[in-house]
């Protein structure tokens, strides 16, 4: 029954068994593999605008209008305001007088809808006369939203009767009304009082005293508060709408109000705001804005809107999806802009300063002395209905309106607006892949190339792999080129071949086992750092034989025979078994390599390998001290005092030059060992010791630093000179010194 016992226990390794049946990869690592990336890829940004497919994106919409450009709408026209055109028209430009001539010109021609990215917010003298050209022809004026607080009000409190005027205008809900109070009374006491403050006398023409003109120039500022306060509220009534539940849009605490003439002339007003975030290059621009809980529409979108003839308050929106109308005139079927969560739309860049460079400039639509030029350039045929955005076109050092697009690095923003028209008067818009799809679409990848890595061997799998991706992309590209649809690209691509990676390691890793194992076995046959050196350097001659001073440590069992005979097989194997590993904990702790097992021994060597430190000897000493207080702490245990046993070990350390590496024969058994005088001695020099001594040769001491050393403090041993002892087999005496452990 014992040595049945034995037998098993002696059984190869469960590892060993298993290595032929696992010599493909296993389905259920490659699934976690694949699943792990697949999940990252569902944290990670997926959108194209923003992450790490900003970049691929970006490289997508230069490949396509340098490949398959497709020039923007004749429907859509750019009136560029250029350095030339301040030179040319001067004061007209600042008068406003050149947009007024540009104006009459479009309604004359026929236009559809004028969108001006230029702001008139300053009050000039001729702002009636604009207004009037904005109010003939189908004007849009751009405005921006501001982050900081609005108009700021006179400090105190207003005189007693302008209090209940200001809660009129808070409170009116009728446009008109508003528009009417202001040109009816707000203007002309704003004049009267700019009369008593220029000529600074009264009525009955006495002088106005200090206090009347304090008094005079506050209820000034106060109209002016008034003012502005009847244009925001016809604004907010005009032009805005409330934001539905659950939106989110970018949210302002004020806007730049214009001229009130023209202001309130126009058909529409539309924002200019472009909101980047953390984004160096603008890919996205808002739709809608928000302020004091009611959405704006952008200056584009007004646009459009006109275009159409729908009012933005008659748009539907789906929050988060698009903004949805049917064209009134100009169109058939409904309108659907597809938009994000917070309002923004992803531009669709068809043109960039190709398209503005294309376009008539202020001065050849406005100057007075280029209608030659104007009827050769055919500029009243292109005005009839389109839609005109109006705005600077300057990309110098003076530039105030560029910023970077995908297409180029500064780009006037009025070619951004009129991107976006060009977008929604064609239906041209980008189909942005779902949340899900980035994941998905890693998942998909990753499950094939464990398909592959289960089918293939590991390289034609690894290429087969790379295939796989390298079509995804280019399916990605064709869909991008020929249908707008805009897949993600990098985090599929960068997690797939990762995954493939990561898979294609772990089936190298699976078809190398059993080298691995041999390996593993090798090293556990010879000391570990000797097995590294034989199979580091099995080529080299020196490995085979070389001359070293080393320190040969000797450590046995006594009365080894008569254990054998008093205990089961069982119980001394299982002794054995403690024994060694007792020597080789404390070797390996002490830098030093076992060399071999000898039934009850133990050989050890120290300082045989070359990368060693020179203290072979004070380590053989330390580890010797070691195995020999640990086995007598094991001899003196409960479980060996049962069985009635006397366990008892002794250790001989010498010190001197050996001869180590290989011997055998390479083409069949070889063993790394050292031979010598010296090794010899040492393997004496242990039958000398008792338990709890060490039989150290006179030159182990020696190097350890004489007998006087703090080292044998250290390993709290005395140290008697046994003197000159005659060891077996060796003509010589050797030196010897016995350590006792206290």
């Amino acid at each position: 029954m014992n040595s049945s016992r034995r037998i098993r226990r002696l059984d190869a390794p469960r590892a060993t068994q298993r290595a032929g049946a696992d010599a493909r990869p296993r389905p259920a690592v490659l699934l976690a593999v694949a699943a792990a990336f697949a999940l990252l890829a569902a944290a990670l940004p997926w959108r194209p605008s923003t992450g790490p497919e900003a970049e691929s994106y970006d490289l997508r919409l230069r490949l396509r209008h340098r490949f398959f450009p497709q020039p923007i709408s004749p429907e859509v026209l750019v009136i560029g305001v250029s350095q030339r055109d301040s030179e040319v028209f001067g004061a007209d430009l600042a008068s406003r007088q050149a947009f007024q001539d540009l104006l009459l010109r479009s309604a004359e021609w026929g236009v559809s809808s004028v969108a001006f990215d230029y702001f008139f917010e300053e009050e000039r003298a001729l702002d009636g006369f604009f207004a009037l050209a904005v109010e003939g022809a189908p004007t849009v004026l751009g405005y921006k939203f501001q982050s900081g607080s609005g108009f700021l009000r006179p400090e105190g409190d207003p005189p007693e009767d302008f209090a209940p005027f200001l809660d009129r205008i808070a409170d009116e809900s009728d446009p008109d009304a508003l528009r009417e109070l202001r040109r009816a009374t707000l203007e002309p006491y704003r004049e009267s009082l700019d009369a008593l403050l220029r000529s600074r006398r009264a009525a009955d023409g006495r002088a106005l005293s200090p206090e009347e003109l304090r008094e005079t120039a506050l209820r000034a500022l106060w109209t002016d508060t008034a003012r502005r306060m009847t244009l925001a509220r016809w604004f907010e009534l005009t032009q805005g709408r409330p934001a539905p539940a659950g939106a989110t849009p970018y949210e302002a605490r004020s806007l730049t109000l214009l001229s009130p003439a023209p202001m309130g002339a126009a058909r529409a007003l539309g924002f200019a705001n472009i909101e980047k975030g953390r984004e160096r290059i603008v890919r996205r621009a808002p739709l809608v804005y928000a302020l004091d809980g009611r959405l704006y529409p952008s200056l584009a979108l007004a646009a459009v809107l006109e275009h159409h003839g729908v009012r933005f308050a008659d748009v539907g929106i789906e929050w988060g999806r698009a903004l949805r109308y049917r064209p009134a005139r100009n169109g058939s079927g409904e309108v659907r802009i597809p938009m994000d969560a917070r309002g923004d739309y992803l531009v669709n860049f068809r043109a960039g300063e190709e398209f503005l460079a294309s376009q008539p400039t202020l001065e050849l639509v406005a100057h007075p002395l280029r209608d030659a030029d104007r009827a050769a350039a055919r500029v009243p045929e292109r005005f009839r209905g389109a839609v005109v955005l109006v705005g600077e076109v300057i990309t110098g050092g003076t530039a105030t309106d560029t910023q970077p697009i995908p297409l180029q690095a500064k780009y006037p923003m009025v070619g951004l607006h009129a991107n976006i028209v060009d977008n929604i008067l064609r239906g041209d818009f980008l189909r942005e892949a779902p949340r899900w799809a980035s994941p998905l679409a890693s998942l998909a990848l990753l499950l094939a190339s464990a398909w592959l890595m289960l089918r293939l061997p590991t390289r034609r799998a690894a290429v087969a792999a790379a295939g796989l991706l390298a079509a995804y992309q280019l399916a990605a590209l064709g869909l991008f080129f020929s249908s707008n649809m805009v897949l993600p690209m990098v985090v599929p691509g960068v997690l797939g071949l990762a995954g493939a990676a990561a898979m294609g390691l772990y089936a190298i890793g699976v078809t190398e086992r059993d080298r691995r194992l041999v390996r593993e076995i090798f090293g556990k046959t010879v000391s570990p750092r000797i097995g590294e050196e034989i199979l580091r350097n099995y080529a080299d001659e020196g490995l085979w034989g070389a001359e070293r001073e080393v320190t040969v440590l000797f450590v046995d069992i006594r009365g080894y025979t008569s254990l054998s005979e008093a205990v089961e097989p069982e119980v001394l194997l299982s002794l054995l078994d403690r024994f060694y590993d007792v020597v080789s904990e404390a070797v390996f702790r002490h830098d030093g390599q076992v060399n071999k097992f000898i039934g009850d021994a133990a050989m050890a060597l120290f300082g045989a390998l070359p990368d060693e430190p020179p203290d072979h000897a004070a380590r053989a000493l330390r580890s010797a001290a070691e195995i020999q207080r640990r086995m007598s702490a094991l001899a003196a245990s409960e479980e060996f005092a049962r069985l009635g046993l006397r366990l008892r070990t002794g250790a001989g350390i010498n010190s001197g030059p050996v001869t180590v590496g290989i011997v055998g024969r390479r083409e069949t058994r070889i063993e790394y060992t050292a031979i010598g005088d010296n090794v010899n001695v040492a393997a004496r020099l242990q039958g000398l010791a008792d338990e709890n001594e060490i039989a150290a040769g006179g030159d182990t001491v020696e190097a350890a630093g004489g007998t006087r050393s703090n080292l044998f403090e250290e390993l709290r041993a005395d140290v008697e000179d046994a003197g000159e002892i005659a060891v077996k087999g060796r003509r010589k005496a050797v030196r010897v010194h016995r350590l006792r452990l206290r």
